[in-house]
């Protein structure tokens, strides 16, 4: 099971946002399960800047866990589940 906020607004809607986890730095981010498009949080994410793809992520990441999303407040993001 994974968690999404939104449709990506990168490939206008074909992706969702999920909710990711970064293992090594234990922060979360989203990225697009369509165009991998990728945000460390939601204002570079509204703005859209300082994104990055899920290619060239040089950490380790898995989806997040409702535990990682309660832990790190994440909450109002969660919005949906696949």
């Amino acid at each position: 099971m994974s968690f999404w906020y939104k449709p990506c607004p990168v490939c206008d809607g074909q992706g969702r946002l999920e909710i990711m986890k970064n293992i090594d730095e234990n922060t979360l981010f989203f990225c697009c399960d369509e165009c991998m498009s990728c945000w460390k949080n939601r204002e570079d994410l509204e703005k859209r800047i300082n994104k990055f793809m899920e290619y060239s992520i040089k950490f380790n990441f898995i989806p997040a866990t409702e535990e990682d999303i309660r832990k790190h407040k994440w909450q109002k993001y969660k919005l949906n589940i696949k």
